[in-house]
């Protein structure tokens, strides 16, 4: 093998003792780049070392084509490592360009989501004018499941000030079909009118709001959506009162379940057991639904297992 290589690396190879004995720190084939460079050579990825001018580089890059030649042949297992690396760290050793959005780019999902539900859910998000407490990204899931589904019924259980119920009866009315059943146990935030619009005032788990939701929805495609008492109880009842109304490949989806994969104290996070528990208990209690995690493919979501498909 050693014929077939350029007279440079034969001759490279010929002074490997020297270079050993006289630099024992250093792996073969990276001390000529060392000398090349000029300049000492710090730790990169994985105690590779690198120039200070390219430790901030991928390792593999930072070799001239030389060294590449002299370390595959003396040493290829780290040598395919280092390529591997390379491959592997392409996406991540690129730095954001603009200095105003480092910062921003830099945060967890996790951060997202607490900012999220601390400045933009509750304080800034509208719907034509109306606040709306919903995710953004959950909205479009919503406005998917509906052109898909194409529901006769849409119960909303809570809508606070109607800018989701607002939502859902423009939807219906860009497919011209579908009602919007509001259940509320009270209207004196709730700002919104329209002829889609049914209003049930009373708590979601009363008989008589049950029954009544029954006789508008019965015999109809219904999709259910529950955003109202986030009690594990209270939701767990919902789930209970209202399932046998969706259809098959129809929708139960329970918000706020992101309360539950958070630890309290951060504004997202509940002491108490909550939606999420009333969702998997429930799930092991009725096989004729599943969870739909590709509902959650925008991976922020406030409704993480909340997806709820009714499967026979």
């Amino acid at each position: 093998m050693g014929r077939d290589l350029p007279q440079r690396l034969r001759e490279k190879r010929q002074n490997d003792d020297h270079h050993r004995g006289a630099h024992q720190n250093h792996p073969p084939g990276l001390l000529d780049e060392e000398q090349r460079v000029g300049q000492p050579l710090s730790r990169g990825v994985g105690g590779h070392l690198l120039t200070r001018n390219s430790s901030r580089m991928n390792v593999f890059q930072s070799l001239d084509m030389e060294t590449r030649f002299n370390l595959l042949f003396k040493n290829p297992e780290k040598f395919f490592r280092l390529l591997m690396e390379r491959v592997d760290l392409r996406g991540k050793i690129r730095p954001v360009k603009l200095p105003a959005y480092k910062k921003r780019f830099s945060q967890t999902l996790a951060d997202w989501i607490i900012y999220h539900q601390k400045e933009i859910i509750t304080k800034q998000v509208t719907w034509m004018g109306v606040p709306l407490w919903k995710n953004v990204l959950d909205l479009q899931i919503y406005q998917e499941i509906i052109f898909e589904l194409s529901p006769e019924v849409i119960i909303e259980i809570g809508s606070a000030h109607g800018g989701s119920t607002l939502y859902f009866a423009h939807l219906c009315d860009i497919l011209d079909k579908g009602t919007v059943v509001s259940i509320d146990i009270s209207r004196e935030d709730f700002a919104v009118t329209h002829d889609r619009i049914v209003e049930l005032t009373g708590n979601s788990t009363d008989e008589r709001i049950v029954r009544k939701a029954h006789e508008i929805a019965r015999g109809k495609s219904t999709l259910i959506i529950q955003d109202g008492d986030h009690s594990k109880e209270v939701v767990f009842a919902d789930l209970c009162n209202y399932s046998d109304l969706v259809p098959l490949n129809g929708y139960f989806i329970v918000e706020d379940t992101v309360a539950d994969v958070f630890n309290p104290g951060n504004s997202v996070g509940r002491r108490i057991e909550g939606p999420l528990h009333a969702v998997e208990e429930f799930v092991r209690q009725n096989s004729n639904f599943m969870i739909d995690e590709s509902r959650e493919r925008y991976i922020i979501t406030q409704n993480p297992r909340g997806y709820l498909k009714r499967i026979k």
